[in-house]
C-alpha cells in the first residue's frame, strides 16, 4: 500500500532511507538525523511539499519526497522529486504516478521534472517516467566528493 506520509512515520522512513543510502553514491557521506527530519517535516506540512510512503505489513518499504518550487525567473512553479525509493515492484511506479497527479493539481505548476541520480535501476526508472508522460530531456552528471576532501575544504 502507498499512502501520504505522517510525522509518526519518521522512524520507519529513516530506516528505509538508510537502506537506500547504503546503495547510493552517497554511502560514504554521513547522514544527519536533524536535517532528514526537517526535510521530511517540510515535505509533509508545506502545501508545496510532497511526502509519501510505501508500506508492507506495517513496515515502511519505500518513500518519496518532492516539492513544487518557484521557477528562477517567474512566479510559476516546477515540481521536482527529491528522493524516490521502493523495495517492492510496483510501489515506486505508484508513488511516481501519485506525485505527478499531485504536481498537476497545483494551479501554478507548469513543469514536472524528475531525475534519477542514484545509479540504482536507472533505465527501469526512466521507463516508468516515460510511461507516465515525462519526456527524457538532457542528462544528469554527478560527482560525489569524498568525505575527507569535504572536511578539508570546510
Amino acid at each position: 500500500m502507498i499512502r501520504n506520509a505522517r510525522i509518526a512515520d519518521l522512524p520507519g522512513m529513516r530506516e528505509c532511507a538508510e537502506r537506500l543510502h547504503e546503495q547510493s553514491p552517497y554511502r560514504d557521506v554521513p547522514g544527519d538525523l536533524q536535517t532528514f527530519a526537517h526535510t521530511i517535516g517540510q515535505c509533509i506540512s508545506n502545501a508545496f511539499g510532497f511526502a509519501m510512503v510505501a508500506e508492507r505489513e506495517g513496515k515502511i518499504t519505500g518513500l518519496m519526497l518532492g516539492a513544487a518550487v518557484p521557477l528562477w525567473f517567474c512566479k510559476k512553479r516546477s515540481a521536482s522529486d527529491i528522493v524516490t525509493y521502493a523495495e517492492h515492484p510496483g510501489d515506486g511506479a505508484r508513488m511516481i504516478r501519485a506525485f505527478i497527479q499531485w504536481a498537476w493539481s497545483i494551479p501554478n505548476v507548469i513543469e514536472v521534472t524528475m531525475a534519477q541520480s542514484s545509479g540504482i535501476e536507472v533505465e527501469r526508472t526512466a521507463m516508468i517516467y516515460e510511461r507516465e508522460g515525462l519526456e527524457r530531456v538532457g542528462s544528469i552528471f554527478t560527482a560525489v566528493r569524498e568525505e575527507k576532501a569535504a572536511e578539508v575544504a570546510a
